[in-house]
């Protein structure tokens, strides 16, 4: 995991000067010139310095091989980092009470390493830093690019972290065709258990490749079902529109992804086209996601001007903007919640700057920090997830730890299944608002 850093000294070659008043040798030797002796202290000399040279030379081809050697087998002993010294020596220890003592033996090294890493982002105490395993990277990268191999539902743990349930339900996707419902319970996959199974080795057990099937065995209404369920290619759609009432065009973002920003643009024209007079865009539960889709979608909204600042520890601010390449001209209206967060927020934050768009419904959740994922290990493909910065709205202000506050404070009444329906207070104030 970590070298131990050692002392290493070097063996030294000394030179002895040796005395030429060799009396024994003078006396055999009497009848040499000095010419002759002259040449034999000369030769004596650069034989020693040629030795002396390529002792060097040698010992420094040595050190060369030996450090290749351990960047090939990824194995640092001499460590720069007192951190690292100390992880290492206590990492021993504890290792060495784990072969002792604990009664089994299925933890593999690789799996120590992946816990004693995120150990070390987790000391950061900050819940948005965090180590990613392989798997990890591979499906935050997926989940971000907004396509992936799947079967079109969500998948969520109750609070004790033992049954796992389908939350939501793609329509028109694999799931949905098979007949799975919403809160439907995961008994099995295949015949295997999944109860207390990490949600990641479920998603990565049905998103490895396109046209296989899998039998998922479910629990509802206390009957157990089996459904036949084969994986595809899917898109997420994470904007959906249609008019409402009033002429009013609604506009409802889930998430922010690689498709986002391309499905947002042709809803808005959409909609234009209907002859729309206001929009309503509702973000409540839209837990953010790529920042860059926020701002290619309120570059369609907003006219030439300021946008966000990234402000960086060390690193000058950099200013994003919205180009004149188009506008919207008539009113908006955005709906929040405690789930509004991130890249959502910086979105309902412009608009409310920019064009004193009104905020309907609860306070945001307060997340306005700058992520920046790094690629750690090409042969290992872990990453780690850092929080590295904060961004400014236009106006300057931060709302990270702090959120937005609406304009329309209004607390939702109703139950989840109200969303979008005459029992939605919050969307109905939005509806009064612009009529």
């Amino acid at each position: 995991m970590f070298g131990k850093k050692k002392n290493a000294d070097a063996d030294a070659i000394e030179n002895s000067n040796v005395s030429d008043t060799n009396e024994a040798a003078n006396e055999t030797d009497d009848d040499r010139s000095d010419d002759d002796l002259k040449s034999e202290k000369q030769f004596t000399f650069k034989d020693t310095l040629r030795l002396y040279v390529t002792g060097i030379i040698t010992g420094m081809l040595i050190i060369a091989l030996v450090n290749i050697i351990f960047d090939i087998f990824d194995f640092h002993p001499f460590s720069r980092f007192t951190a690292a010294d100390r992880i290492y020596d206590r990492s021993q220890e504890v290792e060495a009470y784990i072969d002792k003592f604990y009664w089994k033996s299925d933890t593999s090294d690789e799996q120590f390493a992946e816990s004693a890493a995120k150990g070390m982002v987790a000391a950061l105490d900050d819940p948005f830093s965090v180590y990613l395993t392989k798997n990890e990277l591979e499906n935050s990268e997926k989940k971000h690019k907004g396509d992936y191999v799947g079967i079109g539902c969500t998948i969520g743990a109750d609070p004790k972290k033992e049954h796992r349930y389908i939350l939501s339900i793609t329509e028109g996707k694999p799931a949905d065709k098979a007949g799975l419902k919403e809160n439907d319970e995961i008994i099995a996959i295949d015949g295997n258990p999944v109860k207390g199974k990490d949600i990641d080795y479920m998603i990565d057990k049905i998103a490895e490749k396109t046209g296989v099937t899998y039998k998922f065995t479910v629990l509802r209404d206390g009957k157990q079902l089996d459904f036949d369920v084969t994986t595809e290619n899917i898109v997420n759609q994470s904007v959906k529109y249609k008019m409402i009432e009033n002429n009013i065009g609604y506009i409802s973002v889930s998430n922010f992804d690689g498709e986002s920003s391309k499905q947002f643009k042709s809803a808005v024209d959409a909609l234009d086209k209907r002859k729309a007079k206001a929009l309503i865009i509702d973000l409540r539960n839209n837990g953010g996601g790529i920042m860059s889709a926020s701002l290619d979608m309120l570059d369609r909204l907003l006219p030439a001007g300021q946008l966000i600042t990234e402000t960086r520890k060390g690193y000058k601010d950099t200013i994003y903007k919205s180009t004149n390449k188009e506008k919207y001209d008539n009113p908006i209206v955005l709906l929040v919640n405690p789930g509004t967060a991130s890249a959502s927020e910086i979105f309902a934050g412009c608009l409310q700057d920019r064009a004193s768009s009104k905020l309907v419904g609860e306070k945001t959740y307060g997340k306005g920090i700058v992520q920046t994922l790094f690629h750690i290990s090409e042969k290992r493909g872990d990453g780690i997830k850092l929080t590295t910065g904060q961004y400014l709205l236009p106006s300057g202000r931060s709302i990270n730890d702090k959120g937005l506050t609406p304009d329309y404070e209004v607390k939702f009444t109703g139950k989840e299944s109200d969303y979008e329906t005459k029992k939605d207070n919050q969307l109905q104030k939005a509806i009064e608002i612009l009529s």
